[in-house]
């Protein structure tokens, strides 16, 4: 997201300026309360509040979740089912080739829940940075 978006601005700006217009084009004074949008950064894992965290890691950890492992790691199964990746302890001599240590480490900025409020929207996106790897799949869990 640091790299060139071929213009002369980063992907994460370009990112930025295009969730914002959404925001902006969506929750119009009319209509804003009929419209929710949740922000959802992720890097290797997603950053949630504690209480969501302990909740879908079952109690591992209080900060982040990651990818699963185990007998669901493939499928679409709740966290009530199967706890999502535990999102700590990560071991660094475990991660595959070309992947750095920071490969491990949850994004800074902090899950939106769906919500009506289009300050809170506008200030995570304006907060946004880049870190780590991209893991999409563990975003859409």
């Amino acid at each position: 997201m640091n790299s060139s978006d071929g213009s002369r601005s980063t992907r994460i700006a370009s990112f930025k300026t295009a969730a914002t217009a959404l925001v902006n084009t969506l929750m119009t004074s009319d209509e804003s309360d009929r419209v929710r949008i949740s922000i959802i950064p992720y890097s290797e894992g997603v950053r949630l509040q504690e209480s969501y965290a302990l909740l879908a890691t079952d109690d591992y950890s209080s900060k982040c979740t990651t990818e699963r492992t185990g007998d669901e790691q493939y499928t679409d199964a709740s966290y009530e089912t199967e706890p999502i990746g535990n999102g700590s302890n990560v071991d660094y001599d475990d991660l595959p080739d070309g992947y750095s240590q920071s490969a491990g480490n949850c994004p800074s900025s902090y899950l939106v829940p769906l919500t009506n409020n289009k300050s809170t929207l506008l200030t995570a996106i304006n907060n946004l940075s880049t870190n780590g790897s991209t893991a999409g799949q563990t975003d859409i869990a």
